[in-house]
């Protein structure tokens, strides 16, 4: 539900795995983003800035609380985001290398 400065909160992917970047973006009632092109501060669970990409070390089930004030107006709002599966891991760059040299012979 639209609030006074907080059209929508936005997150993407709402279900991610442990240490997958996530997207959250707060919109205005205009449907924009809120960073920047207004004199309306936001913060993210206390991290100020509409747009932010979080990670979760865990399984969870988080509610970002999403605040925005300007103008002698405060907003409030929530959103959650599910997180679950296996930890999101990376081939370490000497693994990258060797497999792409065995590759090439």
């Amino acid at each position: 539900m639209a609030g006074i400065l907080i059209g929508q909160v936005t997150v993407n992917p709402g279900t991610a795995r442990p240490g997958e970047s996530v997207k959250v973006e707060v919109l205005g009632t205009d449907g924009l983003t809120l960073d920047g092109r207004t004199r309306v501060t936001v913060t993210i669970d206390g991290v100020v800035g509409a747009l932010q990409y979080l990670q979760f070390p865990g399984e969870c089930e988080r509610v970002l609380r999403v605040r925005a004030s300007g103008g002698g107006l405060v907003d409030d709002a929530t959103a959650g985001v599910q997180v679950a599966g296996a930890m999101v891991t990376f081939m370490s760059t000497a693994r990258r290398v060797a497999s792409a040299e065995s590759a090439l012979m």
